[in-house]
């Protein structure tokens, strides 16, 4: 039990120690916002590199950003939906999908009704369902 706290704690304290911008050696104006999903009394939000919140605690779930959109769950587990969210929390693909994974060269992979398909950064199916 002791082992997997230990191991937990691990995995939390090393993405904030490679958040921290005197970790990582870069200049401060050379440095990319990292937003970092954060639960507050059960909703979902973002704070950046200095424990700010920056996207107010909304969602039901909540993924790490990537290519600047991070996926986010709109109610429960059951009737809910994933949708797209930029970096000021502004939805920028509403929440109609039943799975929604990282955007990867400019797609992402979703999952509606059963199918998958890839859509683009304006929620355009390029591949898949329509």
């Amino acid at each position: 039990m002791r082992t997997r706290l230990i191991a937990a704690a691990l995995m939390l304290a090393v993405p904030l120690l490679l958040a921290c911008p005197s970790c990582t050696g870069a200049p401060q104006s050379q440095q990319k916002q990292l937003l970092l999903p954060v639960c507050v009394d059960d909703k979902w939000g973002y704070m950046d590199n200095t424990c700010t919140l920056v996207v107010n605690p909304q969602f039901d779930l909540a993924s790490h950003f990537s290519e600047g959109l991070a996926a986010v769950r709109i109610g429960d587990e059951q009737t809910g939906s994933w949708g797209y969210i930029d970096s000021t929390g502004k939805l920028v693909v509403g929440p109609r999908f039943d799975y929604a994974c990282d955007f990867s060269g400019g797609l992402a992979c979703v999952t509606n009704r059963g199918k998958s398909g890839y859509i683009d950064k304006t929620g355009k199916f390029v591949w898949g369902p329509a």
